[in-house]
């Protein structure tokens, strides 16, 4: 019974065995005496394809696969938080591994922690960040108050101080002097009150640069009784010196003008009495120029003849000094000071940001004067917090900071 073979397969096991014929034939041929012949590996079965032995396994990452076996391989061995692994399966086929993919694993990383006023804020961390460092007095922080959240390297929101602090109240001005915030004067509502009448007083509180009231006087001339030599025109009004009714007997004598805060006195001595008749009152607020600047001020309605101003920069600043003359109208000025105010100076803060673009700058209390610039840029910035790419120009703008160019990008 003839057994039939794949033609290439038979082809190939006819050859082997006449080749093992021929050599145990000539082993028996050229051997007198008995031969004993080694162990030697049985041959390959007749019906084991020659070609399985032939075919090759491959190999990936240092493992062996077999021919017609599949793995999973990675493009990446690592790819940021937040991203997947990109997989692909691979065929071994005769030795070569179908596919392109070289890594045999793949894990995803950690988030990026977030930098903030010069402290680390942990991926998921918030924090409480303000608009400004400082309000005025009376305003609240919380209300220019956010919270910013770290996602893997950006915080939410965009104001930038850590801390905010509320400013001092400012004091007041009375007839010259100082009153601080809370404090107290008695004022009154004429300087003089006729002979039989009572100076009405009023109690005003400074709070925060405002009294209460309207009490102008800081003082009240009450006669404690009619001096008798003294005419009718003694303690009362007038637009101009009054020439009748100046003493019940005799001339009066040592007549002079003085100035008293925002009113005249006309003076005079009857004897031994003295005696005295008021302007009227002088306006509470005036306007002065010195060179090409004007400021228009007031003496706080107070019995005083010095007025000043300091409205914020790019407003004036200055003060002048005027006598009330007989008639209620202001004379002068004198010492009259008028300029542009100075601008404030920028502090330069711990961490610039813009977009998902920061900087660090070191600040250690360093202040910029007004229209100065700031520059930084990822090439250049010593500590550059990422995590975008760009540059940005700040500039000071009367104690603040304005951008005024910048590019960032993710």
């Amino acid at each position: 019974m003839n057994t039939r073979f794949p033609i290439q397969e038979t082809s190939q096991q006819t050859i082997l065995y006449y080749v093992l014929f021929f050599v145990l034939l000539f082993l028996f041929q050229n051997c007198s005496t008995e031969v004993q012949f080694d162990k030697i590996d049985p041959p390959i079965p007749i019906n084991k394809s020659l070609s399985s032995i032939l075919i090759k396994d491959c190999s990936f990452n240092g493992s062996v696969i077999s021919h017609e076996s599949r793995v999973n391989a990675f493009l990446e061995s690592a790819v940021p938080y937040g991203q997947l692994c990109s997989s692909q399966e691979r065929v071994c086929n005769n030795g070569t591994l179908s596919g392109s993919f070289a890594y045999a694993s793949c894990s995803s990383g950690s988030p990026q922690a977030c930098l903030f006023d010069g402290k680390t804020i942990h991926h998921g961390g918030k924090i409480k960040a303000y608009l400004t460092s400082a309000v005025s007095y009376g305003q609240l922080c919380s209300s220019q108050e956010e919270e910013r959240v770290c996602n893997n390297g950006t915080l939410s929101g965009s104001f930038a101080y850590a801390s905010c602090s509320s400013g001092s109240p400012q004091a007041c001005l009375f007839d010259g002097k100082t009153i601080p915030h809370g404090g107290k004067i008695n004022a009154y509502l004429t300087s003089a009150v006729p002979y039989g009448q009572l100076c009405s007083s009023q109690e005003r509180v400074c709070n925060n640069g405002t009294l209460s009231g309207s009490f102008a006087y800081a003082s009240c001339n009450q006669p404690i009784a009619n001096p008798s030599g003294c005419g009718t025109s003694h303690l009362n009004t007038f637009s101009n010196p009054p020439t009748s009714g100046l003493c019940n007997l005799g001339s009066a004598s040592t007549v002079s003008w003085t100035t008293n805060g925002n009113h005249g006195v006309f003076n005079w001595t009857c004897g031994n009495d003295h005696c005295r008749a008021f302007s009227p009152d002088c306006p509470s607020s005036m306007t002065w120029t010195v060179g090409q600047f004007s400021c228009s001020g007031s003496n706080g309605g107070v019995t005083t003849n010095y007025f000043s101003v300091n409205n914020p920069y790019p407003g004036n600043k200055g003060s002048a000094t005027y006598s009330c003359s007989m008639q209620g109208s202001w004379t002068g000025p004198t010492s009259a000071t008028c300029e542009q105010n100075t601008p404030q100076r920028c502090r330069l803060p711990t961490t610039f940001i813009w977009g998902s673009c920061q900087a660090d700058t070191n600040a250690q209390d360093t202040k910029y004067s007004h229209n100065s610039t700031y520059t930084l840029s990822d090439t250049t910035a010593g500590n550059w917090l990422g995590p975008g790419t760009g540059s940005s120009t700040w500039k000071c703008n009367n104690g603040n900071w304005t951008i005024i160019n910048a590019t960032c990008s993710p």
